[in-house]
């Protein structure tokens, strides 16, 4: 009996998250939920807004925890999805709209925080070359290569890693061996290039693709005030983009 109530929770919890497709496979069962849910109270749904509130530090908890990022977005998604709904529910009872206001403030933290570790797993990504990969990668890392502007010792492989919109804490960050100016220098003409996309964290996702990544932003605004507004030594950069990446 334990067994059988265990799989009609499972599936019932299945169907609450696939609502579609559980209509299709489960029709008896995806009606009765809905007649169970139109069928709540107005007091019903203020106890369950209070759980919401109440649950929100083992929410935080839970976040702040270890999870796998795949897994720490799935939950983000699932909180947020959870909060928009009770949100945005047109409620006529005034019961329920004294608890809503009662709890404003509390839904506003919740929110913004939930999308401000949705943001952050976001970009935890590295850069996404977008434009034909597969052969500007091979003759960008040749070209960085041969003129010593990143480690002998660097792999293909790692290479292209942090250019294929990884997870950054699975990358073997890339060792940057000429000055450092040079690598903002490389990195912005990525953007302007258009070679990864225009909404790319350029500097936050560089400190974590290469091993002397950061303070790049203002090693930029240091050589834009230059004569040139470039850094010394822009043409081998310059030369890559011409030559190599038309």
């Amino acid at each position: 009996m334990k067994n059988i109530s265990n799989n009609i929770m499972a599936i019932s919890e299945w169907v609450m998250k696939n609502p579609e497709k559980g209509r299709k496979e489960y029709p008896e069962l995806y009606n009765k939920l809905i007649t169970v849910i139109d069928g709540f109270s107005p007091y019903q749904y203020v106890q369950i807004i209070q759980c919401i509130v109440d649950s929100f530090p083992r929410w935080k908890n839970e976040l702040s925890s270890g999870l796998l990022p795949n897994l720490k977005k799935k939950k983000v998604e699932d909180y947020l999805e959870i909060l928009t709904l009770i949100m945005t529910i047109d409620y006529e009872e005034e019961v329920i709209l004294d608890e809503i206001k009662k709890q404003e403030s509390y839904f506003i933290e919740m929110y913004n925080f939930l999308q401000k570790v949705n943001a952050n797993l976001t970009s935890q990504l590295s850069f996404n070359w977008s434009v034909n990969p597969k052969e500007e990668l091979l003759k960008t890392f040749d070209y960085l290569k041969e003129k010593n502007l990143i480690c002998p010792l660097t792999s293909i492989e790692d290479f292209i890693i942090i250019f294929s919109s990884n997870e950054i804490n699975s990358i073997k960050p890339i060792k940057w061996t000429a000055q450092k100016n040079l690598l903002a220098y490389f990195i912005d003409e990525l953007y302007e290039k258009k070679k990864i996309p225009s909404n790319t964290n350029l500097w936050s996702i560089a400190k974590r693709c290469f091993v002397n990544g950061s303070n790049l932003a203002q090693l930029k605004e240091n050589y834009r005030s230059n004569t040139s507004g470039k850094p010394k030594n822009y043409l081998l950069i310059d030369q890559l983009f011409e030559n190599s990446l038309q």
